[in-house]
C-alpha cells in the first residue's frame, strides 16, 4: 500500500473531525478509522476511513458532508479500493 495515500486519508479524517465551531450545538460530526492486518495462509491488509458531518445553518438550511475510503490488499494484490 502506498503510504502517501494512507497519510492523506488519516489527515483528512482528523481535520474533518475537529470542526471550527466545536461549541456550536448545530454541528454534529462522526469519524471512523479502522485498520486490519492478518497473517497465515494469506497476508491481508485493510484500511478504512469515513467521516460524516452535518451542520444546521438555520431552521431551513442544513449542510451535510460524507466522505469514505476503503483500501484492501492481499498477497500484494489490490482486493478493494473505494473512494
Amino acid at each position: 500500500m502506498k503510504m502517501k495515500y494512507l497519510w492523506h486519508i488519516i489527515f483528512s479524517v482528523m481535520m474533518a473531525a475537529v470542526p471550527a465551531y466545536s461549541a456550536d450545538k448545530s454541528i454534529k460530526n462522526e469519524a471512523e478509522l479502522s485498520y486490519l492486518e492478518t497473517g497465515g495462509n494469506t497476508e491481508t491488509v485493510m484500511f478504512k476511513a469515513k467521516n460524516a458531518l452535518t451542520w444546521a445553518i438555520n431552521d431551513k438550511v442544513n449542510m451535510a458532508w460524507f466522505v469514505a475510503g476503503l483500501y484492501g490488499e492481499s498477497d500484494n494484490t489490490k482486493i478493494a479500493v473505494t473512494h
